[in-house]
């Protein structure tokens, strides 16, 4: 497992804090579905997993079924580096999981 360093840390959860706080502050809402005008892999993701941890999975599934495996691979994505993968073996997990979230 590899030692991941305050400035990798801090460059990777400084942006995405970044984010957040403008989509809170910001009246737009998402911005995929504000600029483009159609529903984004996520959209419902956070309605969908409030409903699995309360057991409802017929919700769940209503909300947006991609859900779960969408949070593993942003989780994932964000440390991989404390897998120690080769970037191989990244490639081969992320790819493919983006183009099954795509293509739901």
């Amino acid at each position: 497992m590899k030692k991941i360093t305050l400035r990798k840390f801090l460059a990777v959860h400084i942006p995405a804090a970044v984010v957040i706080v403008l989509y809170i502050i910001l009246p737009i809402g998402c911005p995929i579905k504000y600029f483009l005008h159609i529903n984004c892999p996520a959209c419902g993701s956070t309605r969908a997993l409030v409903a699995l941890l309360k057991g409802d999975t017929a919700s769940y599934f209503f909300y947006n079924p991609i859900a779960l495996p969408l949070l593993l691979i942003v989780l994932f994505a964000l440390h991989k580096e404390l897998f120690g993968l080769s970037r191989r073996t990244e490639a081969l997990i992320l790819i493919p999981s983006a183009a099954v979230v795509i293509v739901v």
